[in-house]
């Protein structure tokens, strides 16, 4: 009996690793960043540059991450509006450009930790060329899409048409909230965002 546990374990093991690294795809995965400089941080804020799988362009787009991750005593994790900010500084990007770090403090407010956080999991993704969370994207500075009608933006409800399924499944049933000014066309209702998939805290 021994014999046939280890045996399958040999043979599930590697199967269920290799579907864990399928659906490991986010923003890096789906044509953001570039090889020289893939995004920045500034105060919250990540900026990069995204294909926006319309017009086959790259185009910058920016987004708070206050919007998709907040601080459990003092670990960071994936979380809609979860305004890590509040609770967290000396915040800074290490690794291959997909890790936040972060000194947080704890539920009692009486010790900061050094935590972080792999961004590339999948709660953040491309949308249109814009960088999205949990159904949210900035549009302050709305992507523009040259083979288009002059105002065009996609629909709310829209998937994405790129052709990475992790990026297909990062957006699946997810509306998107506009916000900031808005961006014209003929799409502006902006309805409520749908729960994304949360990654747990490293």
């Amino acid at each position: 009996m021994t014999n046939i546990l280890l045996l399958l374990s040999a043979l599930l093991l590697p199967l269920l690793a290799s579907l864990a690294a399928a659906a490991d795809g986010g923003f890096l995965d789906q044509g953001c960043g570039t090889m020289k400089d893939p995004w920045y941080y500034n105060n919250g804020v990540a900026t990069t540059y995204c294909a926006e799988h319309v017009c086959d362009s790259n185009v910058e787009t920016s987004l708070n991450l206050n919007l998709c991750i907040g601080n459990m005593n003092g670990s960071l994790y994936a979380k809609q509006d979860g305004d890590f900010g509040s609770s967290c500084k000396g915040c800074f990007i290490e690794g291959n450009y997909d890790t936040l770090k972060c000194l947080c403090l704890n539920d009692q407010k009486t010790e900061w930790n050094w935590t972080y956080l792999h961004l590339n999991s999948g709660f953040i993704y491309n949308w249109f060329g814009y960088l999205s969370c949990f159904g949210y994207h900035q549009t302050d500075i709305p992507v523009t899409y040259d083979c288009q009608a002059p105002g065009w933006q996609p629909n709310p409800n829209d998937k994405d048409g790129c052709n990475d399924p992790s990026c297909q499944g990062a957006q699946a049933d997810a509306g998107h909230i506009n916000l900031g000014a808005d961006a014209g066309g003929d799409n502006s209702p902006k309805p409520t965002a749908a729960p994304g998939p949360e990654a747990p805290s490293i």
